[in-house]
């Protein structure tokens, strides 16, 4: 489809883009939250980024949880980011609503998946790891999210998940996938998140 028009100027260019990291990023333009955030839940530092609980889940479709995040613009994509989390549960999701999100996380000293589809929720992949920074990985392709887990230069297989369920097909809401860091349950300390990256792959 080509439509000709001369209310666009032609120096404005559209460009995929590479790579997002928290240091080309300007925080709340391209990163949003559900709902209205709780700002003391939330510190900004060079490349990194904190989020404390504030009592609220991702499935919790009435009040806000803590989350930070960007659109998925892009059907193949490499993401990864260090974290700390010293207590309850923190991660990387990939959120379409309420009731249709895959999370990679940790929470009481293990690493797992977790996959909410509609009234199913399915925890998998559960892995012992020690107090430290574990890397989250994502790999995302047209037809499956892939999870993995790095800590000491060891690689934990968590398992894959379906594209499919976080459409707008499946899940009927227009918005598309968004790329989210949070924090949820009921500790107060806040989980560390370092060295975020979101690299286009497509070909």
């Amino acid at each position: 489809l080509e439509i000709e028009t001369d209310r666009i100027p032609e120096t404005i260019v559209q460009k995929s883009f590479g790579k997002i990291t928290f240091e080309n990023t300007t925080p709340w333009l391209e990163w949003c939250s559900i709902q209205n955030p709780v700002r003391e839940n939330y510190a900004f530092a060079d490349n990194c980024l904190k989020l404390r609980s504030n009592g609220n889940s991702l499935d919790d479709a009435q009040n806000a949880p803590t989350f930070y995040g960007i659109r998925q613009k892009e059907m193949k994509l490499h993401i990864e980011v260090n974290a700390i989390v010293l207590e309850g549960e923190a991660g990387m999701t990939l959120y379409m609503t309420p009731e249709q999100h895959y999370e990679i996380a940790v929470r009481n000293g293990e690493v797992f998946k977790r996959q909410r589809i509609g009234d199913l929720c399915v925890e998998s992949g559960n892995t012992a790891i020690h107090a430290g920074i574990v890397k989250f990985i994502i790999e995302a392709s047209n037809f499956v999210y892939t999870f993995k887990a790095v800590q000491d230069g060891n690689t934990f297989e968590l398992g894959s998940a379906q594209t499919k369920y976080l459409s707008t097909e499946v899940a009927g809401n227009f918005t598309g996938v968004m790329i989210g860091l949070y924090a949820q349950g009921k500790s107060r300390e806040f989980a560390e998140f370092t060295d975020f990256l979101c690299e286009n792959r497509e070909a």
